[in-house]
């Protein structure tokens, strides 16, 4: 069965994942990926965990994020 993620398509989809999240192991995110169609992103975030991506490395991935959303918007 299709998964809601896949149905998205044509919205941009953005996966951010920590590669060291003891919660939801990084190849969950990585398959969601693979299986969704373009436009996609994916953004694995070295020794990330579960909830720590948007602090680490002095908020350089929260400044990435607001500028993919600000690319992405919709209009």
């Amino acid at each position: 069965p299709e998964t809601s993620f896949v149905k998205i398509s044509p919205l941009p989809l953005l996966v951010i994942h920590g590669e060291k999240d003891p919660v939801i192991p990084v190849q969950f995110g990585r398959r969601i990926f693979e299986l969704a169609k373009e436009p996609k992103e994916l953004w694995l975030i070295p020794n990330g965990q579960h909830l720590d991506t948007m602090f680490r490395e002095k908020g350089k991935y929260r400044d990435r994020l607001v500028d993919w959303l600000e690319q992405h918007r919709l209009r």
